[in-house]
């Protein structure tokens, strides 16, 4: 795996944000209670999920959480081993985010890197 054909997305470091319709000064950080998703790939380098809470069945990650929502932005390249990052490469991958009950987002965030 090379820089020029390796996606290694650094940590989707995931916050997301409610805010009351009325009443801006009630914003609160929402946390996922879990996500799903295809675990991270291998290669030169490791790009796996190592901190994942829930079931890996198959290389396929459900009902916990990991290093997508730790609020952590890696500042490292992502080339080291082991690393702070999920990533994938040559697949697009869905992840499910899922929370304790209905929410209002207003906003999200997403941290990446295409390490092209």
């Amino acid at each position: 795996m090379t820089r020029h054909n390796c996606i290694a997305l650094a940590r989707l470091a995931v916050s997301f944000v409610t805010v009351a319709a009325l009443a801006p000064a009630n914003a609160a950080i929402v946390n996922p209670t879990s996500y799903s998703m295809i675990n991270g790939g291998v290669g030169v380098f490791q790009y796996m999920d190592d901190v994942y809470t829930g079931t890996d069945s198959g290389g396929f990650l459900s009902g916990g959480v990991g290093e997508l929502t730790d609020g952590v932005i890696a500042t490292g390249p992502w080339f080291t081993t082991p690393g702070p990052y999920v990533g994938w490469r040559y697949i697009s991958p869905e992840i499910t985010f899922n929370f304790a009950g209905a929410i209002d987002l207003a906003s999200a965030k997403f941290f990446f890197d295409d390490a092209k």
